[in-house]
């Protein structure tokens, strides 16, 4: 084969060049790396590309540990700070108890220690930069927000240790209140008698202040472990069917409600939206229905009463039904009454008189009516509820049941009940009457059956006392009044019939939280979190726990989740709240109550923050190791690029030199064969 001067021109052009080509590579290693394209090394050059982005996330996963490491530090510290402020308040706590203390000398307690939780508030808003540490994820939210002035709050009873053990039953759910997060509180009632006493709002029974805070001890000293039907002296009407909760009368803080927002919806104006106070009567129209922000108490004409729950449908009122805002404090007294049963089956009816214990389901037939000397609670087939006043008649329905609730603690009125016999079937009518007025209306021969007692004098003038809830057959020459209730305390502390209860209150300011309750991460930027490692937030729930006004059990503070189910979620104030409360207490001068509730909330108060802040600590501990973790990884790493990419300066040179000398020496050749022109270009 003939090779001709071009071609082998063209061949030693095209090796030139390589030589060229292979010497610029080399001096491009001289960076310090050898892969600056896939085309170097495409095995090398893969590798290289993950152990990049290995890299870049474990530069911003450092960047990422340090910056949580700094906020922990940050909500540390604040919360070492009020570690150390509220052991200063229960040392504080712990003097004002101190019954030589006189007023004088609890309200300069109480002015200091109302500094120090002002104190706690601005720790509670402390900053990282321009974010609040406190806040959870509203963390651009300033998230303590305290009353400028002060309002009325519920006063709840606490219960220390032994107290706690005797009223938690773990046998009876309706007397347990069963909610661990719960502080074991009780609210606290005023009696019109002058008496302290307390009720579980979980059922409603109500103990006296000498049973609560000593008598359940002589009940322990006869081996009874736990609280138990009877040890109640009264009850609150609705609480045991979960109508009425805490949060009827008092907010997520533990303030008490004062008015209801009130959508009234009318089929041919349409809706208007009003503000009602509690007690304020509601003005419904025949056709209008109603949702309120609050419980709305529906009466009937003979007194019968039903709670609708706030954010339910009111109405349309049936005739003679009226509604009021807000649910009242009915209390009914444990105890004995007659109940009266016609049975309208016979002809004439048979009437029998029955004594129930209150709490006993009265025994009856559908069809039958009943008029008992104490309020029942009836409970339809579908399961509503429904209170008839002592003395009103009631027809039993299918699928009823009537319990017995106990006589009704000063009735402002009671139903009388007239069976007029002489007609088939029976007639009954029920009228209503204050204690004092005469029985009018009456016809020889009528039987009577009232929830209070009557006084009925005869036409010789011999008065006769008839029993509530008993039966008697007018005489002719006959009077009857309806007797005032007696007033004469029973035996072990049980209130007088016409006691009348309402929620105590004590003024102070409000503390309101107005982060929420979510952590935040700042570890990973993907997949799931850890909240026991990951998180780095406390938020006013972890520092300030839940108390009886925004327990899972108060009917407040629930918040709808992504998946559609209610999610409890307390108000992030609560033990600061209760706070207040003791200097509330310290200002008026009451001792005892700083020896007994003062000093538990106080440790508690104490506690809840101490288990904050140790759970920051323990976090930090975790994120610091992490910390040490991620700049080993970040060696191992870079020695993994290195291993990959670096290039060997020595045999970098070696080969740089070679390559350089063979580029010359081709010149050098090249320049006795080529043309001249060719040469010199080169």
């Amino acid at each position: 084969m003939r090779v001709s001067s071009g071609l082998m021109m063209g061949r030693y052009v095209k090796q030139i060049n390589k030589s060229y080509e292979n010497q610029a590579k080399l001096m491009e290693q001289s960076d310090g790396s050898n892969l600056h394209r896939p085309s170097d090394d495409s095995v090398k050059y893969s590798k290289y590309l993950r152990y990049q982005n290995s890299n870049t996330e474990n530069l911003q996963y450092q960047d990422n540990v340090k910056a949580g490491i700094s906020w922990m530090k940050t909500a540390d510290a604040a919360a070492v700070n009020m570690t150390d402020i509220y052991t200063t308040l229960k040392e504080k706590t712990i003097d004002a108890a101190n019954d030589t203390n006189g007023d004088l000398d609890l309200k300069a307690i109480a002015k200091e220690f109302k500094a120090k939780l002002y104190e706690i508030v601005s720790l509670g808003n402390t900053q990282q930069g321009d974010r609040y540490v406190f806040s959870g994820q509203s963390d651009l939210t300033q998230p303590f927000v305290v009353s400028v002035e002060e309002k009325d709050r519920g006063l709840a009873k606490t219960l220390d240790d032994p107290q706690a053990a005797f009223f938690t039953n773990p046998t009876d759910t309706s007397l347990n209140v069963s909610d661990a997060g719960s502080l074991k509180q009780m609210l606290t009632l005023e009696g019109s008698d002058g008496n302290t006493y307390y009720v579980n709002p979980m059922n409603g029974y109500v103990y006296t202040e000498d049973f609560i805070m000593e008598g359940y001890r002589d009940k322990v000293a006869t081996g009874q472990s736990h609280v138990a039907d009877g040890d109640e002296v009264a009850k609150l009407q609705y609480f045991a069917s979960s109508s009425v909760k805490v949060s009827s009368y008092f907010m997520n803080t533990g303030e008490e409600k004062q008015s209801s927002s009130v959508t009234i919806t009318n089929p041919s104006t349409g809706t208007t939206t009003g503000t009602y106070n509690v007690g304020d009567p509601l003005p419904l129209a025949a056709n209008e229905t109603a949702v309120s922000t609050m419980d709305v108490e529906i009466t009937d004409a003979n007194g019968n009463t039903r709670i609708v729950s706030a954010g339910n449908t009111i109405g349309p009122l049936a005739t003679g039904e009226t509604a009021s805002i807000g649910a009242s404090l009915r209390a009914t007294m444990s105890g004995t009454t007659n109940a009266t049963v016609i049975d309208n089956s016979t002809t004439p009816p048979t009437t029998t008189t029955t004594q129930y214990q209150s709490g006993d389901t009265l025994s009856m037939n559908v069809g039958d009516t009943a008029i008992v000397g104490m309020d029942i609670q009836v409970t339809d087939a579908s399961g509503n509820v429904s209170i008839i006043s002592a003395g009103n008649a009631y027809t039993m329905a299918a699928g009823d049941t009537a319990v017995i609730t106990g006589a009704q603690m000063n009735p402002s009125s009671t139903g009388v009940t007239v069976i007029d016999t002489t007609t088939s079937p029976a007639t009954t009518t029920t009228t209503r009457y204050s204690p004092g007025s005469s029985l009018s209306g009456l016809s020889v021969g009528d039987t009577i059956v009232a929830g209070m007692d009557i006084d009925v004098t005869d036409a010789s003038g011999n008065v006769t006392t008839i029993a509530a809830g008993d039966t008697y057959t007018w005489q002719a020459g006959d009077s009857a009044v309806v007797s005032s209730v007696s007033s004469t305390a029973g035996a072990n502390g049980i209130p007088a019939r016409n006691t009348t209860f309402k929620m105590a209150v004590v003024s102070q300011p409000i503390v309101s939280y107005e982060g929420d309750a979510r952590y935040i991460s700042m570890v990973k930027l993907n997949g799931s979190v850890d909240q026991t490692a990951d998180t780095v937030n406390l938020t006013g729930q972890d520092l300030n726990g839940s108390d009886i006004f925004d327990d899972a059990n108060s009917g407040n503070q629930t918040t709808l989740m992504s998946n559609g189910t209610l999610c409890y979620v307390s108000s992030g104030t609560a033990l600061l709240n209760s706070m207040f409360t003791v200097c509330a207490k310290m200002e008026d001068g009451n001792n005892r109550w700083m020896s007994t509730d003062g000093i538990t909330i106080a440790d508690m108060s104490h506690s809840t923050v101490v288990t904050a802040q140790s759970s920051t600590a323990a976090r930090q501990n975790v994120y610091d190791s992490v910390d040490s973790m991620l700049d080993k990884q970040n060696e191992a790493i870079t020695s993994d690029l290195n291993d990959v990419s670096a290039t060997d300066v020595a045999e970098l040179a070696v080969k740089l030199m070679a390559a350089q000398t063979i580029y010359n020496m081709s010149l050098s050749v090249g320049s006795r064969i080529l043309p001249p022109s060719l040469a010199d270009y080169l």
